[in-house]
C-alpha cells in the first residue's frame, strides 16, 4: 500500500504527471504518460544540428526529415500518443489491437515518404529553395 499507484482507491495513485488516469485499465503505458516530443527535440537538435550543419547537410532537409520521423512516432508503440488519444474515444468494443492494426498502412505510407525524402531530397528543398532563393 505504500508504493505509488499500489492503492486503487486513491485517485492521487492512479493520476499521471500531467493528470492522465494511469493505472489498470488505462490504454496508455507507463512510459508513454512521460515521453513528450518537444523533449525529444529539445534534447536531440542541440546535439544534432551543429553536426549536421559541419557536415554540409541542408537544414531545411534535416529538420523536415525530424518532422516526418516525429510524425510516424505519433503512431507506433510505445510512445504512439495518438493511438492512445484515439482509444480514448473510440467506441467500447474498439480495443487498442485494433487501433494498432488499423494504423499500420499509414505507417508504412510515412515510412515509404521518409525514404522517398532520403533518396530525393529535392522533394523537400524544391519549394523553399523557390519562395526564399539560395542553393
Amino acid at each position: 500500500a505504500g508504493a505509488r499507484g499500489a492503492s486503487a482507491s486513491a485517485p492521487e495513485a492512479r493520476a499521471g504527471a500531467r493528470g492522465t488516469k494511469a493505472g489498470p485499465g488505462s490504454a496508455q503505458p507507463r512510459i508513454a504518460r512521460h515521453e513528450d516530443w518537444r523533449g525529444q527535440v529539445c534534447q536531440s537538435l542541440p546535439l544534432l544540428a551543429p553536426v549536421i550543419k559541419l557536415a554540409g547537410v541542408d537544414m531545411t532537409w534535416f529538420l523536415i526529415l525530424i518532422a516526418l520521423m516525429l510524425q510516424t512516432s505519433f503512431l507506433t508503440p510505445p510512445v504512439g500518443f495518438s493511438l492512445f488519444y484515439l482509444k480514448g474515444v473510440a467506441p467500447k468494443g474498439v480495443t487498442i489491437q485494433d487501433i494498432y492494426v488499423g494504423v499500420v498502412p499509414f505507417v508504412l505510407l510515412q515510412m515509404a515518404m521518409v525514404a522517398l525524402c532520403f533518396a530525393f531530397p529535392a522533394l523537400i528543398t524544391w519549394l523553399p529553395q523557390q519562395m526564399y532563393g539560395g542553393g
